[in-house]
């Protein structure tokens, strides 16, 4: 089970809906939930039910300005990044935009910047239980650079230590399937995304010198 952050794309154009959604799609951190060419229906159902990560805007949406975005979405959307043809709008400095045609580079540049400033959530504490039976270890979550898969055990390593626990791997999925710090790599590697270091070729390297070959479905990006 692979940790994604959820995407929706709002654009009149369908050759940049689809452009986007194929940078989305290869993107080793993404899912595409939902795309669409009315705006008001986008407005509709993504403050009614579908809670979104990132949304990408054109932000050359007629009758709809970059406040008024922000205020009709409210709290369903994290981040939104706004698409737009030239620089021809007075946008806030801390607006995220991409000017099409979206370039690669670009596109990877702003998602990485993204997922680097994810605030750590208050509840951040994981007790561990040992092979030893009510011996736990307190572990802080934004302190673990990687869980890996060790068969019927997992290996946790901190910034300070390693800790082998007995638990199953999926159980660390399932623990950390909402904490958007956290991606699954690898079949055996959990990372935590404020420790990579680099992303090159088929290749991600970590601040303790951890090196993981990606699978071959990200290499199309990265």
């Amino acid at each position: 089970m692979n940790i994604k952050l959820r995407c929706a794309i709002i654009d009149r154009d369908q050759d940049s809906v689809k452009d986007l959604a194929t940078l989305i799609k290869f993107h080793p951190l993404l899912s595409l939930v939902k795309t669409y060419n009315n705006p008001e229906k986008a407005f509709s159902e993504i403050n009614k039910d579908i809670p979104i990560h990132l949304l990408f805007i054109n932000i050359e949406v007629p009758g709809h300005s970059e406040l008024e975005f922000q205020e009709r979405l409210g709290n369903q959307v994290q981040v939104i990044i706004f698409t737009t043809s030239g620089l021809t709008y007075t946008l806030k400095n801390d607006t995220q935009y991409l000017v099409k045609p979206i370039d690669n580079f670009k596109f990877t540049q702003i998602i990485y910047k993204l997922t680097r400033t994810y605030k750590v959530k208050s509840d951040d504490n994981l007790f561990i239980e040992r092979e030893k039976k009510g011996n736990f270890d307190r572990v802080i979550k934004a302190h673990i650079l990687l869980i890996q898969n060790e068969g019927d055990a997992i290996l946790i390593v901190t910034q300070t230590k390693n800790i082998i626990a007995h638990v199953d791997f999926s159980e660390a999925l399932k623990e950390l399937k909402n904490d958007l710090r956290f991606l699954q790599v690898h079949d055996s590697y959990l990372v935590n995304l404020n420790y990579i270091t680099n992303i090159s070729g088929n290749e991600m390297k970590l601040e303790n010198g951890t090196t993981i070959t990606l699978k071959s479905v990200y290499k199309k990006l990265i």
